[in-house]
C-alpha cells in the first residue's frame, strides 16, 4: 500500500527503514510541526485557564472578575470578526484556485471556534454584570467547552503531520528523506508498505486457455534467480472479465493483441522471493 499524508509539508524525520516490520499505529514519518505544536501548547494553556475560571465561578465573582469578563468579551468579539473576515477572503481565494481546500477548511473552523468563544464570553459578561450565579456557571462551562474544542482542533492538526502505519506489515520503500518537501497527490507516496507474511502471484492466462483453469487446480511458480526450484501455490481467485496483458516479453512470436484473464495464486512457501519480483507460473490442468 502507498501511504500519503493529508497535508503538504517538509519531512522532519523518518522513523523507520526499509525492510522493517511494523505494527498498526507505529509512527512512520513526521512532517515539520513547530507551529502546530506551539498551537497545541497554547490551546492546552487556554483550557487550563478555562477550567480554573469555571472552578472560580462556582465560588462567586468579584468586581475584578466582572471587569475582566467585559474586556474578555470585547477581545473575543474582535477575534471572531477578524476570523470571519479571514474566512471570507480565503473562500474568495479558493474560488479562484489561489487557496487550497485545506486552507479554507482551517479558516472556516477557526472562524467557527472564535465565534463560539465570543458567544461564550458575551454570555459570561452579561451573567457577570447581572450577578446571576447559575448563569455564571453555565457560561464558564461553555467557555471551557470552547477551549476544549480548540485544544482538540490543535491536536488533530498536529496528528495530521504524523503518519502512522494503518496495519501490520513491512516497510518496502521509503520515498522521502528528512528535509525534502512532500505534496499530496504527487508522483511519489511518502513510503510503501505491505503484509509480506504471505505472497501472491498475479498470473496472466491467455484467452485460449481460460476453459482449462479451475480454482481447484494446483499450481507452482518459478523464478530465474532460483533455477529449477518450484514454489508451490494454490489458486485463490479467478478473474471475472478479460483484460489486457500485464506482462510482455521480447519474444517476436508473442501475440500482442490477445486478451488475458487474471488469476491470483497464493504461494505456500515464498522464502527468498521479494514483492514485485517477476516469476513464471504454471497451473496443472489434470
Amino acid at each position: 500500500m502507498k501511504l500519503a499524508a493529508a497535508v503538504a509539508g517538509r519531512v522532519a524525520e523518518v522513523h523507520v527503514h526499509e525492510g522493517q516490520q511494523v505494527s498498526k499505529g507505529t509512527l512512520l514519518v513526521t512532517l515539520e510541526s513547530g507551529v502546530e505544536q506551539a498551537a497545541l501548547m497554547a490551546a492546552e494553556a487556554d483550557l487550563s485557564a478555562a477550567n480554573a475560571d469555571s472552578s472560580r465561578t462556582l465560588r462567586g465573582l468579584r468586581k475584578e472578575d466582572v471587569d475582566a469578563a467585559v474586556e474578555e468579551a470585547r477581545a473575543a468579539e474582535s477575534r471572531a470578526e477578524q476570523s470571519r473576515v479571514t474566512a471570507e477572503k480565503t473562500k474568495a481565494l479558493a474560488d479562484k484556485g489561489s487557496a487550497t481546500p485545506d486552507e479554507l477548511d482551517k479558516a472556516n473552523t477557526q472562524a467557527t471556534a472564535d465565534r463560539a468563544t465570543a458567544k461564550a464570553a458575551e454570555a459570561r459578561m452579561h451573567s457577570a454584570t447581572s450577578g446571576g450565579r447559575s448563569e455564571d456557571v453555565l457560561v464558564a462551562r461553555a467557555k471551557a467547552e470552547a477551549a476544549r474544542a480548540r485544544r482538540d482542533q490543535a491536536r488533530a492538526s498536529l496528528e495530521r503531520l504524523m503518519i502512522k502505519a494503518p496495519a501490520d506489515g513491512e516497510v518496502l520503500q521509503v520515498k522521502f528523506r528528512p528535509g525534502e518537501y512532500y505534496v499530496p497527490g504527487g508522483a511519489e507516496p511518502l513510503l510503501v508498505m505491505g503484509d509480506t507474511r504471505e505472497l501472491y502471484v498475479r498470473m496472466d492466462v491467455d484467452e485460449r486457455d481460460i476453459a482449462r483453469v479451475s480454482e481447484k487446480a494446483t499450481a507452482y511458480a518459478m523464478a530465474d534467480a532460483f533455477g529449477d526450484r518450484k514454489f508451490s501455490a494454490e489458486i485463490v481467485e479467478v478473474g471475472r472479465r478479460m483484460g489486457r496483458k500485464n506482462v510482455r516479453t521480447d519474444d517476436p512470436t508473442e501475440r500482442k493483441d490477445t486478451k488475458i484473464l487474471e488469476v491470483v495464486l497464493k504461494l505456500s512457501s515464498a522464502e527468498g522471493l521479494v514483492p514485485g519480483q517477476r516469476v513464471v507460473a504454471y497451473i496443472s490442468t489434470n
